[in-house]
């Protein structure tokens, strides 16, 4: 496998992947800079055109967020739907130990979609 086969595979933008198999001045040039890098004057125009080179942070969420987008999970619905069954359908001497299991499956799926 090339390394171009590589990129491709890794969900690389093609502008990225174009710019990793071009020649190094090919690539400075496109780039606007050279191998000194860029002048004061070009690394301050650069800041004000498109701001500082930071990665972006994750928005938190909060714990009803979490906890919708748990729920639309289809494992917590298929448990949910198993706890009810075992509730609805169940002997009454074990309508206890079910309704314990449901919910603690229940709560094991939601905290493990929520674990972000």
């Amino acid at each position: 496998m090339n390394n171009k086969q590589a990129t491709q595979g890794a969900g690389v933008s093609k502008q990225v992947d174009e710019l990793a198999t071009i020649r190094v001045d090919a690539l400075f040039e496109r780039l606007g800079t050279t191998k000194a890098g860029l002048s004061e004057e070009e690394a301050e125009r650069r800041l004000d055109q498109y701001g500082p080179n930071e990665i972006a942070e994750e928005k938190a969420r909060t714990w009803a967020h979490r906890l919708f987008t748990a729920s639309r999970n289809p494992l917590v619905i298929l448990l949910y739907g198993a706890r009810h069954h075992f509730l609805r359908h169940g002997r009454s001497a074990s309508r206890e130990r079910h309704a314990l299991d449901g919910y603690s499956w229940i709560g094991l799926a939601l905290c493990s979609g929520n674990s972000r």
